[in-house]
């Protein structure tokens, strides 16, 4: 089934982006939002707000996730 994962006797569902295998080791704010099946906007808003995903700035504009810290999101989302 495409954009379902079996996991422990279940389907679990995945946004369609996660089954993806070419995703880049740093994203930029829209690369890490489709990642992650959300908006720039509501990433924006995490950030502000001390929730969502690790980040990493870069000067004083320049914002990047990494891979694996959404991973991490994610999973501690479920």
């Amino acid at each position: 089934i495409v954009g379902c994962a079996i996991m422990k006797g279940g389907l679990i569902m995945k946004p369609a982006a996660q089954i993806e295998t070419d995703w880049p080791e740093w994203m930029s704010p829209a690369t890490a939002a489709r990642y992650l099946d959300t908006t720039e906007s509501t990433l924006a808003d995490w950030r502000l707000k001390g929730k969502g995903p690790a980040h990493s700035k870069i000067g004083q504009r320049m914002v990047r996730y990494r891979r694996d810290d959404l991973d991490t999101f994610l999973e501690a989302s479920r």
